[in-house]
């Protein structure tokens, strides 16, 4: 085994203590990596692996990324669920006096970042840990880059609803917890990466004292069950950051005020955040409607999205400041200009409080907060109860502000390892410490003009390298008037480098004196950042109120630039729609969208079934109708002439279905499952979308399913929630008459030279076919396949047509039996397959027992069929 050479056994001390993380080891320019990390890294990353001392024995792996790009590797890492620890060097290795010193400066996880690199502007970055404590649950949620802290508990089945549209990046959790819930909540908040702390993490007496350690004597008063879960997470987070989070200043709750759920695929098939099935990025809701100006603006928008309101009050309010806006376009306007160059005020000043900023970032924070006046201008006697109170929420921030512009320079560098940063006159000890440095410097400068002329030599250079400090260059050919007090200090091929006592003297008082120049630029820069982190929970206020304020004229800006209107919404439950329109697909089609109607009043038309033909609209008709209520709900504008929304407390989709092979459910199971959670859980005040239900299965199990849903849903033994089922089956048309409150819609279309044209609207009345064929041929499948369909369907229609509802000999139902007979020969002609059909279905009706009008209605179908 090779020994270990002092930088190794300085890393593997290190690495003992990191044991679970990828190790990132600062030498130089590069963090390298070594051992299994090494090998691990290259993998993930896809970068070269080689080896240190590769001429030994048991050469050792190892791979690198350069420093400056580190965060680039180091997302990487993150997203492939890693934890990273950042060993950096925290001496100078030009003055360390040996081995040069490292300490892990940060760890990185999935969901605890904080460099602004590794963060999306318009998401949040969330760490969930989850407490299970008999039928209860208690959740907590961080966002450490904003400070943002959220609580709350509900029934271990009910979690979801606390969570929904929440995308976090990191769960964590007690050892010992059922891992079928663990894995349902990961199925909530998308699949984060899942961790497990110590079970001594998760009790009581040490969840107290992380929050007593958190939020002092003013610690929040939370339930058992979400104590324990917010003092798990506060310590995961402070072992992590090295001690408490400054920039967690308060507790906010989960259900602090009463919103739309919606579960995970619901979210998914409405397409709010992502586009099913690797769509077009802009095709989601949240990008239609965010014209926001500022990050904090673009997650309150995703904020609203997640949780519409159930309030009436709150929604009109909203609206309200929303219609102040949209109506008023000068004050629009100068609202506009105040937003313009806020920075994410929320991130900066937790990075600036955790002593995590560069001196560029505090710079912004206060650009930024000294916007904030104009902003409160710009509402000034808005008229909009919403809007004055979120004004005055800006809180004033001058005194900060002055204070940081008086210690920064006005183009401050990146960092502060050089200092350059404080400005003159704003502390007294490093004023002395820059005049006593630039007295000397100064002293230098003159030495080459003073060198020169007491030596004669007139090329006689003074310059200075990071290696050998200050030095007196002479050429070769002027080295005979070197003077004797001239020390030897480098040789090079032309010339001959030299110092004095003098002038080391004056070197060690400059180097001596930029070291204590930056270290105090380092205090005061800490001072500086402390003053920020006292100034966290008003800064924190300032921020949420510049994102709601943002969120607002971003509604106001979406309703103008594309005709939306103020909706009225109220506590009827009715759904009155004109001229709706699907707010993604108008934008991003290029054909003109065709508006349509709709009107669901649970005691008069509760249940609208739509049937048409394959791509006419139908599920697009579903969608608009949930993203025209999502939107009123959350105070916006909506895509219609015209709306009224009783208010809505849950929407539910079963729209499209695909296997889930890793977890064994079949397309059926999933769309099973899915039919199953609705009729469980659905409310008088739910709306309920159903595209296509019992396609996944035989027609006849699935005609039943779809009919006995459609049943329950209209009886109403459980609720009577508005419904809007697309369907092929055209037999449960009929059930309209023995359900008045089910509505019968189609899609209209035109058949033209053999095709069929969609004219997109939606009306009155029944399908009676699916136009398959047509759907088939668009998709591009050879005539010969199509015109041979085409024989098929035409003898299983007639058969279907004057079998359905006849009885056999022995009074029961006859069920058309699709493949009984098998189709005829290829060869066939087409007449002969009509007259055996017709045949066929002769004999199995029954005359006995059938009513005149069918027997007339028999011999009608069959001159038209043979004729």
């Amino acid at each position: 085994m090779n020994e270990l050479t002092p930088l190794m056994a300085q890393y593997r001390d290190i690495k003992s203590q990191y044991a679970d993380c990828i190790l990132l080891f600062r030498v130089g320019d590069f963090y390298e990596t070594f051992y299994d990390d090494a090998i691990e890294i290259s993998s993930l990353l896809n970068i070269a692996l080689t080896t240190r001392d590769k001429h030994k024995p048991n050469p050792i792996p190892l791979a690198g990324v350069p420093f400056h790009a580190a965060d680039t590797y180091v997302g990487r890492l993150l997203a492939s669920g890693k934890r990273v620890a950042v060993c950096d060097q925290v001496e100078d290795p030009a003055t360390a006096k040996g081995l040069v010193r490292r300490e892990v400066v940060e760890v990185l996880t999935p969901g605890t970042a904080l460099s602004a690199q590794l963060l999306s502007d318009q998401e949040d970055s969330y760490c969930l840990a989850v407490h299970a404590d008999g039928t209860q649950a208690g959740l907590a949620l961080i966002d450490v880059s904003t400070g943002e802290l959220l609580c709350g508990e509900a029934e271990l089945g009910d979690v979801h609803h606390l969570v929904q549209g929440k995308r976090v990046r990191e769960l964590v959790h007690a050892p010992a917890v059922d891992p079928a819930w663990l894995e349902a909540v990961r199925e909530t908040v998308g699949r984060p990466w899942a961790y497990a702390l110590s079970a001594e993490d998760f009790m009581r007496e040490r969840a107290a004292e992380a929050l007593s350690e958190q939020f002092g004597g003013e610690a929040p008063a939370l339930s058992a069950c979400e104590a324990v879960a917010a003092g798990a997470l506060l310590r995961h987070c402070m072992r992590l950051r090295g001690g408490r989070l400054p920039q967690v200043v308060g507790v906010e709750r989960f259900a602090a005020a009463r919103f739309m759920a919606m579960d995970g695929e619901t979210i998914a098939n409405l397409e709010l955040f992502e586009p099913l099935r690797g769509g077009r990025a802009e095709a989601t809701l949240v990008r239609t409607i965010d014209r926001t100006l500022t990050p904090m603006g673009g997650r309150t928008i995703q904020h609203w999205v997640q949780k519409p309101l159930c309030s009436v009050a709150a929604i009109d309010e909203r609206a309200e400041a929303v219609e102040r806006l949209y109506a008023d376009a000068e004050r629009h306007e100068r609202t506009l200009r105040a937003l313009k160059g806020i920075a994410d005020v929320q991130r900066l000043a937790a990075r600036v409080a955790a002593r995590k900023a560069a001196p560029r970032e505090l710079h912004a924070l206060r650009e930024s907060l000294e916007k904030v006046p104009s902003l409160r201008a710009a509402l000034a006697q808005a008229g909009a109860a919403l809007l004055e109170r979120e004004a005055a929420m800006l809180g004033e921030h001058e005194g900060l502000c002055v204070r940081i512009a008086a210690a920064i320079v006005a183009e401050p560098p990146p960092h502060l390892r050089e200092g350059g940063v404080i400005r003159r006159g704003f502390d007294a000890d490093l004023d002395e410490l820059i005049d006593e440095s630039e007295g000397a410097k100064a002293w230098i400068a003159g030495l080459e003009r003073r060198e020169r002329e007491a030596t004669g030599i007139a090329s006689l250079k003074v310059g200075y390298n990071k290696v050998f400090g200050y030095y007196i260059e002479v050429s070769r050919a002027n080295m005979a008037g070197v003077p004797e007090h001239y020390l030897q200090k480098q040789t090079l091929v032309s010339a001959q480098r030299y110092y004095t006592q003098e002038l080391k003297e004056k070197e060690d008082f400059i180097l001596e004196a930029e070291e204590r120049r930056v270290a105090r630029e380092q205090d005061v820069f800490d001072r500086l950042c402390a003053d920020v982190g006292d100034a966290a929970a008003t800064i924190q206020r300032t921020a949420g109120a510049v994102g709601r304020l943002d969120a607002i004229q971003s509604l106001a800006a979406t309703a103008r630039a594309h005709g939306y209107r103020r909706p009225i919404v109220d506590d009827s439950r009715a759904i009155e729609i004109v001229g709706g329109r699907h707010a993604v697909l108008e934008r991003v089609t290029a054909d003109a969208f065709v508006p349509n109607d709709l009107s669901l009043d649970p005691e008069r038309r509760q249940f609208a079934l739509i049937t048409g033909p394959n791509m006419s609209g139908k599920s697009t008709f579903l969608r608009q109708t949930a993203i025209i209520v999502l939107l009123a709900q959350i105070g916006s504008f909506v895509p219609a002439e015209r709306a009224r929304i009783g208010w809505v407390d849950q929407i539910f989709t079963r729209v499209g279905a695909s296997d889930r092979l890793s977890r064994g459910e079949s397309t059926f199971l999933v769309e099973m499952n899915e039919t199953a959670y609705i009729l469980a859980h659905m409310t008088d005040r739910s709306l309920v979308l159903l595209d296509e239900i019992g396609r996944g299965t035989s027609t006849y199990d699935g005609l039943s399913i779809a009919w006995a849903v459609t049943e329950y849903l209209l009886e109403g033994e459980r609720a009577r929630p508005r419904t809007l089922f697309a369907t092929h089956f055209h037999e449960l048309t009929q059930l309209r008459s023995s359900y008045p409150r089910l509505l019968n819609l189609k899609i209209t279309i035109r058949e033209w030279e053999g095709g069929i044209v969609f004219l997109r609207k939606i009306v009155p009345g029944t399908s009676d076919r699916s136009f398959g064929l047509h759907a088939a041929r668009v998709a591009g499948v050879p005539e010969t396949v199509l015109k041979r369909a085409a024989e098929v369907l035409e003898s299983l229609e007639l058969r279907r047509e004057l079998i359905a509802g006849g009885l056999d000999a022995g009074g029961r139902r006859v069920q058309f039996d699709l493949f009984g007979a098998g189709p005829p020969p290829a060869t066939r002609e087409a007449g002969d397959e009509a007259a055996r059909a017709a045949v066929e279905a002769l004999s199995a009706f029954d005359l006995e027992r059938a009513t005149p009008m069918a027997a007339f209605d028999l011999v009608r179908r069959l001159k038209e069929r043979l004729s």
